[in-house]
Protein backbone atom coordinates (compact mmCIF):
# COMPACT_ATOMS: atom_id res chain seq x y z
CA UNK A 1 0.00 0.00 0.00
CA UNK A 2 1.25 3.45 -0.76
CA UNK A 3 2.36 5.79 2.07
CA UNK A 4 2.00 8.35 -0.44
CA UNK A 5 -1.72 7.97 -0.63
CA UNK A 6 -1.73 8.15 3.21
CA UNK A 7 0.39 11.18 3.44
CA UNK A 8 -2.19 12.86 1.08
CA UNK A 9 -5.21 12.41 3.36
CA UNK A 10 -3.67 13.02 6.34
CA UNK A 11 -2.69 16.18 4.54
CA UNK A 12 -6.76 16.58 3.92
CA UNK A 13 -7.57 15.92 7.49
CA UNK A 14 -5.47 18.88 8.68
CA UNK A 15 -6.81 21.14 6.41
CA UNK A 16 -10.24 20.32 7.72
CA UNK A 17 -8.81 20.44 11.69
CA UNK A 18 -7.53 23.90 10.60
CA UNK A 19 -11.34 24.56 9.42
CA UNK A 20 -12.68 23.74 12.63
CA UNK A 21 -10.46 24.99 14.91
CA UNK A 22 -11.49 28.31 13.20
CA UNK A 23 -14.97 28.09 14.72
CA UNK A 24 -13.95 26.48 17.66
CA UNK A 25 -13.04 28.53 21.40
CA UNK A 26 -9.11 29.21 21.38
CA UNK A 27 -7.80 28.30 25.22
CA UNK A 28 -5.85 30.63 27.11
CA UNK A 29 -2.62 30.93 28.93
CA UNK A 30 -3.47 29.83 32.80
CA UNK A 31 -0.83 30.15 35.51
CA UNK A 32 0.55 27.27 36.99
CA UNK A 33 3.72 27.55 39.46
CA UNK A 34 6.28 28.98 36.97
CA UNK A 35 5.15 28.27 34.20
CA UNK A 36 2.03 28.90 32.26
CA UNK A 37 -0.42 25.94 30.40
CA UNK A 38 -3.29 26.59 28.12
CA UNK A 39 -6.78 26.18 29.04
CA UNK A 40 -10.33 26.31 27.61
CA UNK A 41 -13.03 28.81 30.01
CA UNK A 42 -15.77 26.52 31.39
CA UNK A 43 -18.36 27.56 29.24
CA UNK A 44 -16.52 26.40 26.47
CA UNK A 45 -16.23 22.82 28.09
CA UNK A 46 -19.09 21.15 25.92
CA UNK A 47 -18.87 17.60 24.28
CA UNK A 48 -18.27 19.90 20.77
CA UNK A 49 -14.89 20.96 21.92
CA UNK A 50 -13.87 17.74 23.58
CA UNK A 51 -15.24 15.83 20.12
CA UNK A 52 -12.68 18.35 18.39
CA UNK A 53 -9.45 17.99 20.54
CA UNK A 54 -9.69 14.24 20.72
CA UNK A 55 -10.08 14.69 16.74
CA UNK A 56 -6.53 17.13 16.87
CA UNK A 57 -5.16 13.76 18.76
CA UNK A 58 -5.75 11.72 16.39
CA UNK A 59 -4.54 13.15 13.50
CA UNK A 60 -1.58 13.96 15.45
CA UNK A 61 -1.26 10.10 16.03
CA UNK A 62 -1.62 9.78 12.25
CA UNK A 63 1.38 11.36 11.84
CA UNK A 64 3.38 9.48 13.96
CA UNK A 65 1.86 6.21 12.50
CA UNK A 66 3.42 7.87 8.86
CA UNK A 67 6.85 8.07 9.84
CA UNK A 68 6.77 4.52 11.84
CA UNK A 69 5.58 2.92 9.10
CA UNK A 70 8.02 4.12 6.77
CA UNK A 71 10.79 2.58 8.95
CA UNK A 72 9.07 -0.38 9.82
CA UNK A 73 8.32 0.15 13.72
CA UNK A 74 4.88 -2.12 13.13
CA UNK A 75 4.66 -2.45 17.02
CA UNK A 76 4.58 0.84 17.64
CA UNK A 77 2.42 1.36 15.23
CA UNK A 78 -0.41 -1.32 16.29
CA UNK A 79 0.10 0.51 19.63
CA UNK A 80 -0.76 3.92 18.02
CA UNK A 81 -3.55 1.72 16.21
CA UNK A 82 -5.37 1.37 19.81
CA UNK A 83 -4.81 4.35 20.88
CA UNK A 84 -6.58 5.96 17.23
CA UNK A 85 -9.42 3.56 17.57
CA UNK A 86 -10.54 4.54 21.34
CA UNK A 87 -10.22 8.12 19.99
CA UNK A 88 -13.02 7.16 17.54
CA UNK A 89 -15.05 5.52 19.56
CA UNK A 90 -14.77 8.60 22.02
CA UNK A 91 -15.47 11.37 19.21
CA UNK A 92 -18.53 9.15 18.25
CA UNK A 93 -20.22 9.20 21.62
CA UNK A 94 -19.87 12.31 22.33
CA UNK A 95 -21.68 13.40 19.30
CA UNK A 96 -24.63 11.07 19.80
CA UNK A 97 -27.52 12.06 21.96
CA UNK A 98 -27.91 9.19 24.17
CA UNK A 99 -31.45 7.37 24.36
CA UNK A 100 -31.27 7.02 27.66
CA UNK A 101 -30.94 8.23 31.46
CA UNK A 102 -28.04 5.84 32.46
CA UNK A 103 -25.97 6.67 28.90
CA UNK A 104 -26.86 10.31 29.37
CA UNK A 105 -25.08 10.36 33.42
CA UNK A 106 -22.00 8.22 31.57
CA UNK A 107 -21.86 10.91 28.96
CA UNK A 108 -21.66 13.59 31.59
CA UNK A 109 -18.79 11.72 33.73
CA UNK A 110 -16.95 11.22 30.24
CA UNK A 111 -16.93 14.93 29.84
CA UNK A 112 -16.46 15.82 33.43
CA UNK A 113 -13.58 13.11 33.79
CA UNK A 114 -12.27 13.81 30.20
CA UNK A 115 -11.64 17.93 30.96
CA UNK A 116 -10.55 17.29 34.69
CA UNK A 117 -6.87 18.44 35.75
CA UNK A 118 -4.52 15.63 36.44
CA UNK A 119 -3.14 17.41 39.94
CA UNK A 120 -6.33 18.41 42.77
CA UNK A 121 -3.43 21.23 43.48
CA UNK A 122 -1.86 22.60 40.14
CA UNK A 123 0.80 23.41 42.40
CA UNK A 124 1.39 20.06 44.00
CA UNK A 125 2.58 17.29 41.63
CA UNK A 126 1.87 14.65 44.12
CA UNK A 127 -1.52 15.27 44.61
CA UNK A 128 -4.20 13.47 42.14
CA UNK A 129 -8.20 13.46 41.67
CA UNK A 130 -10.74 10.99 41.92
CA UNK A 131 -11.66 10.17 38.62
CA UNK A 132 -15.05 8.85 37.41
CA UNK A 133 -13.79 7.07 34.55
CA UNK A 134 -16.29 5.76 31.90
CA UNK A 135 -15.62 1.81 30.75
CA UNK A 136 -14.52 1.03 27.22
CA UNK A 137 -17.87 -1.22 27.28
CA UNK A 138 -20.13 1.13 28.18
CA UNK A 139 -19.12 3.71 25.62
CA UNK A 140 -19.32 0.57 23.37
CA UNK A 141 -22.98 -0.42 24.42
CA UNK A 142 -23.98 3.62 23.40
CA UNK A 143 -22.22 3.21 19.98
CA UNK A 144 -24.31 -0.40 19.54
CA UNK A 145 -27.48 1.40 19.99
CA UNK A 146 -27.15 3.39 16.83
CA UNK A 147 -25.53 0.25 14.84
CA UNK A 148 -27.42 -0.12 11.27
CA UNK A 149 -30.11 -2.55 11.91
CA UNK A 150 -28.64 -5.28 9.63
CA UNK A 151 -26.24 -5.56 12.30
CA UNK A 152 -26.59 -7.51 15.49
CA UNK A 153 -25.25 -5.16 18.19
CA UNK A 154 -23.80 -7.52 20.32
CA UNK A 155 -21.83 -9.37 17.41
CA UNK A 156 -20.23 -5.62 16.31
CA UNK A 157 -19.44 -5.05 20.05
CA UNK A 158 -17.92 -8.51 19.96
CA UNK A 159 -15.89 -7.37 16.92
CA UNK A 160 -14.80 -4.39 18.66
CA UNK A 161 -13.50 -6.10 22.05
CA UNK A 162 -11.45 -8.56 19.97
CA UNK A 163 -9.82 -5.97 17.52
CA UNK A 164 -8.90 -3.90 21.25
CA UNK A 165 -7.85 -7.51 22.70
CA UNK A 166 -5.51 -7.61 19.48
CA UNK A 167 -4.48 -4.14 19.92
CA UNK A 168 -3.67 -4.92 23.62
CA UNK A 169 -1.11 -7.45 23.33
CA UNK A 170 1.29 -4.83 21.29
CA UNK A 171 0.40 -2.43 24.19
CA UNK A 172 0.66 -4.76 27.00
CA UNK A 173 3.91 -6.63 25.08
CA UNK A 174 2.47 -10.00 25.42
CA UNK A 175 5.11 -13.16 24.25
CA UNK A 176 3.63 -13.76 20.86
CA UNK A 177 3.72 -10.53 19.91
CA UNK A 178 7.19 -9.71 21.16
CA UNK A 179 8.61 -12.74 18.89
CA UNK A 180 7.20 -10.80 15.73
CA UNK A 181 10.46 -9.03 15.87
CA UNK A 182 12.19 -11.94 15.56
CA UNK A 183 13.30 -13.47 11.90
CA UNK A 184 15.20 -12.98 8.83
CA UNK A 185 17.56 -14.90 6.53
CA UNK A 186 19.65 -14.49 9.18
CA UNK A 187 17.04 -14.59 12.33
CA UNK A 188 17.80 -11.85 14.75
CA UNK A 189 15.72 -9.36 16.91
CA UNK A 190 14.80 -6.72 14.80
CA UNK A 191 14.92 -3.44 16.57
CA UNK A 192 15.52 -0.58 14.46
CA UNK A 193 12.67 -1.54 12.06
CA UNK A 194 11.54 -3.91 9.75
CA UNK A 195 10.86 -1.77 6.49
CA UNK A 196 10.49 -4.05 3.51
CA UNK A 197 8.98 -7.17 5.28
CA UNK A 198 6.13 -9.17 5.04
CA UNK A 199 4.92 -7.98 8.34
CA UNK A 200 5.88 -4.28 7.82
CA UNK A 201 3.31 -5.21 4.56
CA UNK A 202 0.88 -6.42 6.35
CA UNK A 203 0.96 -3.44 9.10
CA UNK A 204 0.48 -1.06 6.59
CA UNK A 205 -2.08 -2.43 4.59
CA UNK A 206 -3.87 -2.80 8.01
CA UNK A 207 -3.46 1.00 8.88
CA UNK A 208 -5.84 2.09 5.63
CA UNK A 209 -8.64 1.32 8.07
CA UNK A 210 -7.27 3.10 10.74
CA UNK A 211 -7.20 6.09 8.16
CA UNK A 212 -11.01 5.55 7.51
CA UNK A 213 -12.18 5.22 10.96
CA UNK A 214 -10.18 8.43 11.28
CA UNK A 215 -12.11 10.30 8.54
CA UNK A 216 -15.31 9.35 9.67
CA UNK A 217 -14.59 10.23 12.94
CA UNK A 218 -13.62 14.00 12.48
CA UNK A 219 -16.93 13.97 10.36
CA UNK A 220 -18.68 13.56 12.78
CA UNK A 221 -17.25 16.04 14.53
CA UNK A 222 -18.10 18.51 11.54
CA UNK A 223 -21.34 17.33 11.49
CA UNK A 224 -21.98 18.30 15.16
CA UNK A 225 -20.58 21.63 14.47
CA UNK A 226 -23.04 22.18 11.43
CA UNK A 227 -20.75 22.67 9.08
CA UNK A 228 -21.99 20.93 5.98
CA UNK A 229 -19.09 22.00 3.28
CA UNK A 230 -16.60 20.39 5.95
CA UNK A 231 -19.10 17.21 5.86
CA UNK A 232 -19.19 16.66 1.97
CA UNK A 233 -16.10 17.25 1.45
CA UNK A 234 -14.98 14.85 4.27
CA UNK A 235 -17.36 12.22 2.78
CA UNK A 236 -16.00 12.93 -0.51
CA UNK A 237 -12.71 11.86 0.83
CA UNK A 238 -13.85 8.60 2.27
CA UNK A 239 -15.49 7.37 -0.79
CA UNK A 240 -12.38 8.15 -2.87
CA UNK A 241 -10.31 7.00 -0.26
CA UNK A 242 -12.18 3.64 0.05
CA UNK A 243 -12.79 3.31 -3.51
CA UNK A 244 -9.33 3.33 -4.11
CA UNK A 245 -8.17 1.46 -1.41
CA UNK A 246 -10.84 -0.74 -1.05
CA UNK A 247 -10.42 -0.28 3.01
CA UNK A 248 -13.56 -2.51 4.20
CA UNK A 249 -16.49 -4.52 3.29
CA UNK A 250 -19.69 -3.26 2.08
CA UNK A 251 -21.35 -3.99 5.48
CA UNK A 252 -19.42 -2.40 7.77
CA UNK A 253 -19.03 0.43 5.45
CA UNK A 254 -22.88 0.48 5.58
CA UNK A 255 -22.82 0.90 9.63
CA UNK A 256 -20.65 3.28 9.37
CA UNK A 257 -22.66 5.27 7.17
CA UNK A 258 -26.09 4.97 9.15
CA UNK A 259 -24.35 5.90 11.91
CA UNK A 260 -22.99 9.27 10.79
CA UNK A 261 -26.27 9.66 9.31
CA UNK A 262 -27.79 9.50 12.59
CA UNK A 263 -25.57 11.77 14.62
CA UNK A 264 -27.62 15.59 15.54
CA UNK A 265 -26.21 18.36 14.11
CA UNK A 266 -25.65 21.04 15.76
CA UNK A 267 -24.42 24.77 14.38
CA UNK A 268 -22.08 26.00 16.88
CA UNK A 269 -20.96 29.77 16.66
CA UNK A 270 -19.33 30.19 19.70
CA UNK A 271 -15.85 31.58 18.99
CA UNK A 272 -14.26 33.26 21.35
CA UNK A 273 -10.66 34.34 23.02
Amino acid sequence: MSIQVYNFVVRELEHCIASLEKITPLPKAVSRSEHYVFRHDDKHKVPELAAFLKAVRIVDLLNASLLLLEKGHTQAVYILCRTIDESVEDIIFLSIDPPDENARKRKDEFLEDFFQEEFANPEDPLSSNTRKTVGRKHIRAALGAIQAPVHDPSLQSQVSKSLAQVYSGFVHGAYVFIMELFGGREPRYHINGMANTPPASSCRDEFKNQIYRSIVAITAVAKRYGEGDLVERLNGLAGAFDEALECMGEEEMEVLRKRLNSLPSRRTNNKST
